[in-house]
């Protein structure tokens, strides 16, 4: 499938660490959602190689991010406790989400990497692919609540307190993930009871944790 690609760099973002470029990576995110599907492929924005400083970036469905490399192309955190990425709060199934080659610093901020959060059990996040991305220095890495259909890939959370936490999602498999060097556990998974899943199954397949608090939790 080819892939249209926005690049940040066109609507004014330097990834220079020192310039705010929260307006323009969401400029590129707002106009690849605008845009909607081209033939024979999807929209994507494209973060070439540098060290973008943003504040929280709001995703939406039916959107790829890519960068360089998790080592080339890196977001760092603006502002204390904040998701750099996040999709909550939906009003409907939200789908299709794909995020690679990018890392995520939080800078000694604290917060998520990246947060995504349906509504209730028939308002879901489905579709989402992380792959090759790496996560350093959050309480949570990543964080996923009412999600359908997930798979994490390749992906690092280094020394996050939590590398992954899942909440009361379906369908979710993460494939030679690594967490390390955190105070929490590695892979965190709960269900709240009440909400219910749509599918079934959190599947870990090759997937290492080390120097961790704890490795992993099953709670519920």
């Amino acid at each position: 499938m080819d892939t249209a690609r926005i690049s940040v760099r066109d609507h004014g973002a330097l990834g220079d660490l020192v310039t705010d470029d929260t307006a323009a990576i969401q400029a590129a995110i707002d106009a690849a959602r605008a845009g909607g599907q081209v033939a024979g492929g999807k929209r994507a924005v494209y973060l070439p190689g540098g060290d973008y400083l943003t504040g929280p970036l709001r995703l939406g469905p039916d959107l790829t991010l890519m960068g360089d490399g998790s080592g080339v192309s890196r977001l760092f955190s603006r502002d204390p406790g904040q998701a750099v990425m996040a999709l909550v709060g939906i009003e409907g199934n939200t789908s299709s989400l794909h995020l690679r080659d990018l890392g995520f610093f939080a800078q000694g901020r604290g917060g998520t990497g990246l947060h995504l959060a349906g509504r209730d059990a028939a308002t879901r996040i489905i579709g989402v692919r992380v792959e090759d991305c790496q996560f350093s220095m959050f309480d949570t890495a990543v964080r996923l609540r009412l999600c359908n259909s997930v798979w994490l890939g390749q992906s690092h959370a280094a020394a996050c307190a939590t590398g992954f936490a899942i909440d009361t999602s379906s369908d979710v498999k993460f494939q030679q993930c690594f967490a390390d060097n955190g105070t929490g556990w590695g892979f965190d998974i709960a269900d709240d009871g009440f909400h219910g899943a749509s599918g079934e199954g959190v599947y870990l397949i090759g997937c290492v944790t080390n120097a961790q608090a704890g490795g992993l939790r099953v709670v519920g």
